[in-house]
């Protein structure tokens, strides 16, 4: 999908279908980082809600090109990633959650255990406080495809495992951030 000169955030949102010629199936894939910062959750609002907007535009856009039928981009496998830098219980997060795009696809975060998220995805310093919390996530749509089943999670490291009084970025992990990995 190319640049939007109307855009309301300064966002970079990207989506991408990849197809498996061999077997004839496709897999839409999308990614974003959100504006950072507790101050700044009325701009993600707007944000995720620009997303959202987007992919709906993006599922449009690949039916019209006729790389897949409409009777396929209902049953899409799709998988949304991100740095959401905002907590699950939050209305940007809760919004993926709660999301029903025109096609009635639903979302599931793969780092929702039966309803509980790990204690964090980042982990840092700032001065003396210990900064922790799950701002990273992956959803899928759950009921799109029986191609797309959730098998595993990467596990966050244990705190113990953490540089005491560095957190990350470190020796260990190159970002203030754990990566995420689900198959």
């Amino acid at each position: 999908m190319g640049p939007n000169r109307d855009k309301k955030s300064d966002r970079v949102f990207l989506f991408i279908l990849f197809e498996y010629i061999a077997k004839g199936t496709r897999l839409a894939v999308g990614t974003m980082h959100l504006k950072s910062r507790p101050k700044n959750r009325h701009i993600r609002v707007v944000e995720i809600a620009e997303y959202l907007e987007r992919l709906n535009e993006f599922l449009v856009e690949i039916q019209e090109a006729e790389q897949v039928t409409k009777e396929e981009v209902e049953t899409l496998p799709i998988i949304i990633t991100g740095d959401f830098n905002d907590e699950p219980d939050s209305p940007v997060v809760l919004s993926m959650e709660d999301l029903k795009l025109t096609k009635g696809l639903r979302f599931s975060s793969a780092y929702c255990i039966d309803g509980v998220y790990p204690e964090y995805t980042t982990y840092k310093y700032r001065s003396e406080d210990v900064i922790k919390h799950v701002i990273d996530y992956i959803f899928y749509s759950e009921n799109s495809s029986p191609l797309l089943k959730l098998k595993s999670i990467r596990e966050m490291p244990e705190e113990e495992d953490i540089p005491e009084n560095i957190g990350n970025p470190c020796h260990r992990c190159a970002s203030d951030h754990f990566s995420l990995a689900a198959a």
